[in-house]
């Protein structure tokens, strides 16, 4: 909230897709959305870059730090792209991307920074624009590439952390692709793997008739390879980037398709087989205990694995020198491993099912079930009410029967 008691907004966007142009921030929620307008109706929004946050009930107040950066790359950003030219006509900034980092410490924020990318292009302009907007959530002793995903187990929507033994700068994560404009995968972003979350992204790349089948193989392996620049992922929400042998575990990756084995029936043109062209990212998780009441979650292992396809090169009725696009795809799937196995059956359940509840109409075990406080069909008292008559009924007819008259009769 400002000091205006106004709410801090940016767009968002809502359950049935759609963008809100002010929706809320909510405190610790992390937020990574693309919005899609139209360059005639677009409208810059003062958001945030002249106002002061609230950091706590005390009326204290945090200025933000905005720093402004220029981007030429419009591909990137605006597709369906017309310029219509007259006299006079001049150029105007559009925001393309907006990042906000806010530092907490003990339930305030005690710092604000914002990255606004800008991209100048003409009032005559037209096109969709697509935008972007991140809001991050970051401790105040923490740095950006060092926070942690949870503490100890992982938290829901966290970044799955990782590193790359390979490296020097070996601190990573696991990606997934978030394309722009066209969709095609030169021009896309990455966003990262979020924890407990299943996820499904993809790009397009452009080929033509006499595309070389070697170079396609290696060229789409190379795209999927891209996601996965990691050796090792964190078991932990706060495994220690400095310590490999901190729960850090090794990635299991099944074998990669052979790119430069060429089947003999690749000789037509605009056909090639077995193509690398999806990857699922399988990770396990389980839970892990509690601490304080809340229920700790790890990662048990991950595995990576490839799926190829047959490509062929669509056209009409005739094949002109034109391109067709070609789509890769990633698919993240996170399954949970039940903490214990259910106990297996006894012999006892085995051979004698008559007493088994779930496999018979009839419940012995449960003859007395009505009376107990689970049953809710009816009231409490109306229940041993009626218990009582049936069990007076009972002790009547025992009363009546034929070993109770013969006693009376000696």
């Amino acid at each position: 909230m400002t000091v205006n008691k106004t709410y801090l907004t940016i767009p968002q966007v809502s359950l049935n897709g759609q963008c809100m142009q002010n929706a809320p921030v909510a405190f610790l929620q992390s937020v990574d959305v693309q919005c899609i307008t139209d360059l005639d109706a677009y409208q810059v929004q003062d958001r945030i870059f002249n106002m002061k946050i609230k950091n706590d009930a005390l009326r204290g107040t945090v200025t933000p730090k905005v720093i402004y950066e220029d981007t030429f790359n419009l591909d990137k950003f605006i597709t369906n792209t017309e310029t219509i030219l007259s006299i006079g006509s001049a150029s105007r900034n559009v925001t393309v991307e907006e990042h906000y980092i806010f530092r907490w410490d003990n339930n305030t924020i005690s710092e604000i920074n914002v990255r606004i990318i800008r991209a100048e292009v003409n009032t005559n302009q037209k096109g969709i624009l697509t935008q972007r907007f991140t809001v991050k959530f970051l401790s105040h002793n923490s740095g950006n590439e060092k926070e942690s995903s949870g503490n100890p187990g992982y938290q829901l929507g966290k970044p799955v952390r990782a590193l790359d033994t390979n490296r020097m700068d070996n601190i990573t994560t696991l990606r997934l692709w978030q394309p722009a404009g066209r969709g095609l995968c030169t021009s896309a972003s990455f966003r990262p793997i979020l924890f407990g979350e299943n996820a499904l992204s993809g790009c397009l790349l452009e080929v033509g008739i006499d595309e070389n089948c070697t170079q396609l193989r290696e060229n789409t392996l190379e795209q999927l390879d891209s996601l996965v620049q990691a050796t090792h992922v964190a078991m932990r929400g706060n495994s220690d980037y400095n310590d490999l042998s901190d729960d850090w575990l090794e990635i299991i990756r099944a074998e990669a398709p052979d790119s430069s084995a060429d089947p003999a029936v690749d000789t037509a043109n605009g056909t090639c087989l077995d193509v690398p062209a999806q990857l699922l990212i399988r990770i396990l998780i389980s839970d892990a205990g509690a601490v304080e009441g809340i229920t700790q979650q790890e990662i048990l292992g991950v595995e990576t694995r490839f799926s190829s396809v047959n490509w062929q090169f669509q056209c009409g009725l005739t094949c002109e020198e034109k391109v067709n696009l070609f789509p890769v795809s990633a698919a993240v799937q996170f399954i949970k491993i039940p903490v214990q196995l259910p106990p297996p059956l006894t012999r006892f359940q085995m051979n004698f099912t008559e007493y088994d509840c779930n496999r018979n109409e009839v419940c012995w075990p449960r003859l007395l079930y009505p009376l107990t406080r689970y049953y809710q069909g009816e009231p409490y008292s109306q229940r041993v009410a009626q218990g009582l008559l049936l069990l007076s009924f009972f002790i009547l007819a025992v009363l009546l029967s034929n070993p109770w008259a013969r006693v009376g009769k000696a």
